[in-house]
């Protein structure tokens, strides 16, 4: 490699981790903005003694989309966890260890508590609601239930919202598609159904940005079968989120050296000639 090459590379992998820092501080920009005016979206994680102990992990590895779609977000909301404490804590501590640097709210009391000034703004999100959301109203809170149940708790939200005396609604899925099964959808994929509103304002680009297609409407879908498409899409975006994770982890101790292995290539290129030279001498 030429020593004009070398600088050329030097250059690009400069100009490469420039760009991978201003993205992160417009990301932190929009995280900050969103915890200060964002439309705030509650997940209430008061179920955890109902499921059983993979659904409590499954429930874990659906917070961490939930933030990692916040931190892409065009429009991040202001995410928030209630009921953050016991056995839920406990298992974000061993699934989600770096949760508690989330640019998000995090409380152990429950959200009855933490927005009791303003209890009338709270919106319960349950399918069993015959209240259908038109738009998201700035100064509402809407509150996701987080539980993995597999229909073993029917209406569970619906009765929570209702004997508290809160507001309860249902997205206007139907309106634009219908599921496989039921309208039952995973925690954070109404997160980010609702990311995606709060970007586009458009309700059928926010279903079909999301939803995957095999989640819709089949001849023949019944329960067993969905059940099966959500655990294939937990995986997929699992995967996802730890390829991410270790392209970062990979990106900035592969940087560093970067120029060292550059002199590394040309000192090895120079050996052999040395060592020619040296043998040209001799003789």
């Amino acid at each position: 490699m030429t020593d004009e090459e070398r600088q050329r590379h030097i250059e690009e992998r400069n100009a490469r981790g420039a760009a991978r820092k201003a993205e992160r501080q417009e990301e932190k920009a929009r995280l900050e903005q969103a915890l200060a005016s964002g439309q705030r979206i509650c997940v209430d994680l008061a179920f955890s003694h109902l499921m059983l102990d993979q659904e409590n992990k499954s429930m874990c590895k659906q917070l961490g989309y939930c933030w990692h779609a916040n931190v892409r977000a065009a429009a991040p909301a202001h995410l928030v966890l209630t009921s953050m404490e016991g056995q839920m804590e406990e298992y974000m501590a061993r699934q989600v260890s770096g949760y508690k640097n989330w640019k998000a709210t995090v409380t152990p009391q429950p959200y009855i508590e933490h927005f009791a000034d303003c209890q009338d703004k709270l919106v319960y999100l349950t399918a069993d609601s015959e209240n259908e959301l038109q738009e998201l109203d700035p100064d509402s809170i809407y509150i996701i239930g987080g539980i993995v149940d597999r229909n073993r708790h029917k209406q569970l939200c619906f009765n929570k919202a209702e004997e508290q005396g809160i507001a309860h609604a249902r997205l206007p899925i139907g309106d634009y598609m219908r599921l496989a099964s039921s309208t039952v959808m995973t925690t954070n994929h109404v997160f980010e159904i609702m990311l995606k509103w709060l970007e586009l304002r458009d309700w059928k680009a926010a279903f079909e940005a999301v939803i995957p297609s095999r989640k819709r409407k089949q001849e023949d879908g019944d329960g067993e079968e969905q059940e099966g498409a959500d655990d294939e899409q937990e995986q997929a975006e699992q995967q996802e989120q730890q390829q991410q994770q270790q392209q970062q982890q990979q990106q900035e101790p592969t940087e560093q050296p970067a120029e060292q292995q550059l002199q590394q290539q040309q000192q090895g290129a120079e050996e052999p000639a040395a060592k020619r030279q040296a043998v040209a001498e001799q003789a």
